[in-house]
């Protein structure tokens, strides 16, 4: 018989290693949905809090400008952590050089796939 719970952390030793391949099990308020048949995980879902950056937009005059972008980068990963937040994720349209440009400069990690939405209220 299949039940389904959320995993304690001390637990987290428990998910085999296949289940979640490279991604680090670490973040702070990350949350861990398992199906389990007589005490094996037969099913994970990492929950991660996401919070999503955007616009980004700086002045045509101060484009360019490496201390105005180091400092607002600096700012908003500060906030995030300041609201718990382990990941900032952003859209970056295939057509906008601008923020390819600053995707290249925060060295950001590119996700491959594409982004979906689960309203949690239904």
């Amino acid at each position: 018989m299949l039940t389904y719970r959320e995993l304690d952390r001390p637990e987290w030793d428990r998910i085999p290693p296949d289940a979640v391949g490279n991604y680090p099990l670490d973040g702070r308020d990350m949350r861990i949905a398992v199906a389990e048949e007589s005490g094996q995980v037969v099913g994970v879902w990492c929950i991660t809090p996401v919070v999503h950056m955007e616009p980004v937009w700086v002045a045509p005059s101060h484009r360019g400008h490496p201390t105005l972008l180091r400092r607002l980068v600096g700012l908003v990963k500060s906030i995030g952590r300041k609201i718990g937040c382990d990941i900032l994720v952003a859209i970056v349209p295939d057509d906008n050089p601008g923020t390819q440009r600053i995707e290249r400069y925060l060295k950001a990690e590119t996700i491959p796939g594409h982004i979906v939405t689960v309203n949690t209220k239904e």
